[in-house]
């Protein structure tokens, strides 16, 4: 079995606890309980380091569905394939890791990714909708990494992948134990962004099905968030994928509305529940005319539709002030809280009810 995915060599090397998880999802997937086999595990080399592999394949079936051939490919995702990535260019030999992909690598293997939270308030009350998780990393020696120095990195690579799966279980993990505490209300939610390439991952729906059951969370307190550069790259299996997630209970909200060229045609085309508005809209709104009149038509269409609308990058009284004037529900920014791990939220929340704008200063 693990002969037909070429995985004989390799075996001996995954490290242990992976080498039981991918030799179960091989097991899983040739019984029929998983429809497409996709894991990531990690290989010890030769030299001690960890690489990180994607193994993928599909298994042929007979007229009778019995298996008849295990078809799969496994390689080395912890690469920077990118050749005109400047890190690359200034140190990266050919065939080796960039500085940036070795970062992601080891915040997968040691626990060093962190989600970061930042509310979603109803404008009206300033009452806590939600909270969207932001991808962080930590290191040892530099704290912690924003992602504008390593996210453009891993949507070049499978990487982004395993991170965005590892922002996702870590983000309903936060909510889970929050809401079990009591320390946020039972309807609270979460909002996950979603890359492109774990879009295009067959087993998405299932995965995000399991990490739910996991948690012993409804599908209802997970929001998933999608640009259009994410849907451009497969619009007809973008929205078979994302019809299986509505169906599953699960909110799709097309993020940075109007930045695009086709996001009105998305309205129509996919299962959109939420609306998020693009900040460059929102910033200073309320001395624009022409953001004005962007907003107002933005909001009208969304009543007409019956989507909410989340404004985001709100940083003023008066663009919140504007904003709930034009119709705009729902909002997140800088003026409520910037983003910060779960338990700072929390205790701003707790500890502010007489203050919804203060900011969390880190």
């Amino acid at each position: 079995t693990y002969d037909a995915l070429g995985l004989d060599p390799w075996l001996e090397h995954v490290v242990a606890a992976d080498r039981v998880r991918l030799m179960a999802a091989i097991r899983d997937h040739l019984s029929g309980a998983t429809p497409r086999l996709a894991i990531d595990y990690r290989l010890q080399t030769a030299r001690g380091a960890i690489q990180w592999i994607r193994c993928t394949g599909q298994c042929e079936r007979d007229e009778f569905d019995n298996p008849i051939r295990l078809a799969g490919t496994h390689r080395d995702v912890s690469i920077d394939h990118e050749k005109n990535d400047s890190a690359h260019r200034a140190g990266a030999s050919k065939g080796k890791p960039s500085r940036t992909v070795e970062l992601i690598c080891d915040a997968l293997e040691n626990g060093g990714v962190v989600p970061f939270f930042q509310p979603i308030v109803r404008l009206k009350d300033r009452k806590l909708q939600g909270l969207e998780a932001l991808v962080r990393l930590h290191d040892k020696d530099r704290g912690i990494i924003a992602p504008r120095e390593f996210l453009a990195t891993a949507e070049r690579s499978d990487l982004i992948v395993s991170l965005g799966d590892r922002v996702l279980e870590l983000a309903l993990r936060g909510l889970a134990s929050a809401r079990s505490a009591g320390k946020l209300e039972d309807d609270a939610f979460v909002s996950v962004n979603i890359s492109s390439r774990q879009l295009l991952e067959g087993d998405l729906p299932s995965r995000i099905a399991a990490a739910l059951q996991r948690e012993s969370l409804p599908p209802s307190c997970l929001q998933l968030e999608l640009t259009e550069t994410v849907l451009i790259s497969n619009l007809a299996f973008a929205k078979k994928t994302l019809n299986a997630l509505r169906r599953a209970g699960i909110r799709i909200a097309l993020d940075d509305f109007g930045a695009g060229y086709s996001s009105l045609n998305y309205l129509q085309e996919l299962p959109i529940d939420v609306l998020k508005v693009d900040r460059r809209f929102v910033r200073q709104v309320d001395r624009n005319k022409a953001r004005i009149a962007i907003l107002q038509t933005i909001a009208s269409l969304a009543e007409a539709l019956n989507i909410p609308l989340i404004a985001e990058g709100v940083e003023t009284e008066t663009e919140a002030k504007t904003l709930r004037e034009l119709g705009v529900t729902y909002a997140q920014g800088y003026l409520f809280a910037k983003p910060a791990p779960l338990s700072v939220q929390i205790a701003l929340l707790n500890e502010a009810d007489d203050a919804p704008s203060r900011v969390v200063q880190l």
